[in-house]
């Protein structure tokens, strides 16, 4: 089946419609498991602000999503859902450059999500994406998985998304990567960093 696509869809609620939408929970996904070509989906909280949420999908195929997107708006779900949105951007990450899991069962419900979108330097992207390297990440305490995607329309854009026990874990990986240089050394081949920190589970399928 391959590797599949990876879909972000990052938005932020309506103030008056903040609150219906997130306590709707697992019924924001009534359906979409059975869609083919769906492989899986979170929707998480961002951690400062309550009302932006972010959709993070995993399809066989971007048609496959595609597909699914006109389903629902055929439905009028899509339609309902602009009502209570406020602002919205969509991604489409088809290129992995690396992945990796705990060998430990990772339950649905457990851990927080961590985004790290980089902008690469033109000159350093070739090098950044063959590389494929995920680093200690993998064997250090907390760690949960990382898969680490490639923008469809921008290869300069590269974003980590990550599941960690906790944010503290996270933070304790990032001071060590520090102390390495690590951090440093994507700075320099960067124009670009933002975390954001998604702790709350909203709903999954």
């Amino acid at each position: 089946m391959g590797d599949g696509v990876s879909i972000t869809f990052d938005f932020r609620l309506k103030p008056e419609a903040a609150e219906a939408f997130l306590a709707a929970g697992q019924a924001i996904f009534q359906g979409t498991a059975e869609f083919p070509g769906f492989r899986g989906i979170r929707a998480v909280r961002h951690k400062d602000d309550p009302r932006r949420v972010l959709f993070i999908e995993r399809w066989d195929s971007e048609d496959a999503y595609r597909k699914y997107i006109a389903w629902r708006t055929e439905t009028g779900t899509m339609a309902a859902f602009g009502q209570a949105i406020e602002t919205a951007e969509a991604n489409v990450w088809p290129h992995v450059v690396a992945e990796a899991q705990s060998p430990e069962p990772i339950a649905e419900t457990e851990g927080v999500s961590i985004t790290f979108a980089l902008s690469l330097k033109p000159e350093m992207v070739g090098p950044f994406t063959s590389n494929g390297e995920i680093g200690a990440a993998r064997t250090f305490p907390g760690f949960r998985s990382i898969r680490m995607v490639q923008h469809k329309d921008d290869p300069t854009r590269v974003l980590f998304i990550e599941r960690w026990d906790s944010e503290a874990a996270y933070k304790a990986y990032v001071g060590w990567q520090t102390s390495q240089g690590g951090m440093e050394a994507i700075r320099q081949i960067t124009t670009r960093m933002q975390t954001d920190v998604w702790p709350t589970l909203v709903a999954y399928g």
